[in-house]
């Protein structure tokens, strides 16, 4: 102020779900930052740390990195905080034709008749509830040996880190629950392998020469690695 006094203010990362649009264009002190606060639940400002909200959670979206400058790669270790990572491919010509139709509302926004989907404490009660979902120390099993055979491969300079295999068997729980079941099955697995384990991994120049992609390995892998029986 006047005085010359300073006044700390929270920003927007400050909450229970951040939004970080492009996250690829900032540079790589912010992304620094995010890492501390995803990593540590924790930012520090002017040599302060301050918690963060419980929960917390950041959903992110980057633009191709190959087809626009500006952009800043994001470390692998940033990476591999996130969960899960979705690609969005164009719309096909019925979806193309229904976005056209509601293009108009995107220009109208009226809060006041926006509603809560679920109140806080349902939120928190569907994210312990994976703590009562099963997983069979099988399937346990096939999790280790697909990321095992991911690490292992001959095109893979990094492969997908233990954390990688944890947050596989959380959302393949959360998964089961979208489903109706309490129980986990080879099928939750094998349709997250791609999102959960694809971003973590990097491979080596044999592969840019052979023209192969992380997704090529992975493919491998759930073809390969016995898949459990029930």
């Amino acid at each position: 102020n006047m005085n010359g006094d300073k006044r700390f203010v929270k920003g927007p990362i400050f909450t229970n779900i951040l939004m970080f649009d492009e996250i690829n264009r900032t540079p790589p002190r912010v992304q620094s930052a995010l890492l501390q606060a995803m990593a540590e639940f924790q930012v520090s400002i002017d040599g302060v740390t301050y918690d963060l909200n419980n929960p917390f959670h950041v959903i992110a979206t980057e633009v191709p990195s190959e087809e626009e400058f500006g952009t800043y790669p994001l470390t692998l270790t940033l990476k591999d905080r996130f969960w899960a990572k979705f690609t969005t491919n164009y719309s096909d010509v019925n979806n193309e034709i229904e976005i056209l139709r509601k293009a108009d509302m995107l220009y109208i926004v009226e809060t006041p008749n926006i509603e809560a989907i679920m109140t806080f404490r349902k939120y928190v009660e569907l994210q312990d509830s994976l703590n009562y979902v099963h997983i069979s120390e099988r399937l346990l099993k096939y999790i280790a040996e697909i990321a095992a055979y991911i690490r292992s491969h001959e095109l893979t300079q990094l492969g997908p880190s233990t954390r990688g295999s944890i947050f596989l068997s959380r959302i393949s729980k959360a998964l089961a629950i979208i489903d109706g079941r309490d129980y986990v099955i080879p099928d939750d697995v094998k349709e997250l392998v791609d999102p959960v384990l694809a971003h973590r991994t990097a491979l080596n120049e044999q592969a840019t020469a052979e023209d192969k992609s992380v997704r090529d390995v992975i493919k491998e892998a759930i073809n390969t690695v016995e898949v459990p029986k029930e």
